[in-house]
C-alpha cells in the first residue's frame, strides 16, 4: 500500500522543518517549558511537536485533542503517563502532545491545568492549536505561545524551501514538474504544506507523471471546495 506522503516526508528531526529562524532557535537547547503552537492549517505544528520529542529523545504520548476530548483523556491517559517512572529513561522529562487543543471543552481546560501543575516537576506538555482565540487565558498563562503565522520577509524565505522541498519529494516519486508548474503550485497553497502534498500526492495518483503550468491551474479550479 502506497504510504500518504503527509507522513512518507514527515520530518524525522528539526533539521528537516522548514520554519524561520525565530522560531529554530526556540528549540536549539532542548524543551525547556510548556510550549502552544498557534497558527494557520499546515504550518508544520505537529511535525515540529514530534521532532523535537524524536530529535532530544523524549519519552511522550500523543493525544488527538480534537477526538479525545473527554476529561477522562485527562484523569487517566495523561496521568498514568506522567505519574510512571521510565526504567527506560531515567531522569528524562516526559512530554505530553496535544494536538488541536483549540477544539476542548472548559472542563478538559481546567482538568488540563490541575494535572500540567501537578506534574511541573517531570513533565511538559506541548499544545498545538489553529484558533488560539478558543484558549482561555489560564491555560495561555501557562504555555510560551510560539506563531506559526509568518510575516513576509519569513513568507519569502519559506517559499524558496517550500519550491526545494516539494521538487525533491517530485524526484523521488518519479514525477517531473515544470518549473513555472512548480513556482506557482507552490504559490497557490502556501503555506499549508499538508495540502500541497496531498495534492502532490492527487498527481501520482491519477497517473500524471509530467506536472504542467496548465495541471496546476486545472487542478486547483477543480478541487477548490474540496481543498478550502
Amino acid at each position: 500500500m502506497n504510504s500518504l506522503f503527509t507522513e512518507k516526508y514527515r520530518p524525522k528531526n528539526l533539521e528537516d522543518l522548514i520554519l524561520p529562524e525565530r522560531v529554530m532557535t526556540k528549540f536549539k537547547d532542548g524543551l525547556v517549558q510548556n510550549i502552544l503552537l498557534a497558527g494557520s492549517p499546515g504550518t508544520g505544528k505537529t511535525s515540529t511537536a514530534k521532532a523535537i520529542v524524536q530529535q532530544f529523545e523524549l519519552p511522550y504520548l500523543y493525544i488527538n485533542a480534537s477526538t479525545d476530548t473527554s476529561v477522562d483523556v485527562i484523569r487517566t491517559r495523561i496521568t498514568d503517563f506522567c505519574s510512571t517512572v521510565s526504567i527506560m529513561d531515567p531522569g528524562k522529562l516526559k512530554v505530553v502532545i496535544l494536538d488541536e487543543v483549540d477544539g476542548v471543552s472548559d472542563q478538559f481546560f481546567k482538568a488540563l491545568r490541575a494535572t500540567m501543575e501537578q506534574f511541573a516537576f517531570n513533565s511538559r506538555f506541548i499544545a498545538t492549536c489553529n484558533y488560539i482565540n478558543k484558549l482561555p487565558d489560564p491555560i495561555l498563562s501557562r504555555f510560551e505561545v510560539i506563531n506559526f503565522d509568518f510575516d513576509k520577509s519569513e513568507e519569502s524565505e519559506l517559499t524558496k524551501k517550500y519550491i526545494k522541498r516539494v521538487y525533491e519529494i517530485c524526484k523521488n516519486e518519479g514525477l517531473t514538474i515544470e518549473k513555472d508548474a512548480l513556482v506557482e503550485f507552490v504559490r497557490r497553497n502556501f503555506p499549508d504544506l499538508r495540502s500541497t502534498l496531498n495534492k502532490l500526492q492527487g498527481y501520482k495518483t491519477q497517473g500524471t507523471t509530467t506536472i504542467t503550468l496548465g495541471d496546476v491551474k486545472r487542478f486547483n479550479s477543480v478541487y477548490k471546495d474540496v481543498f478550502e
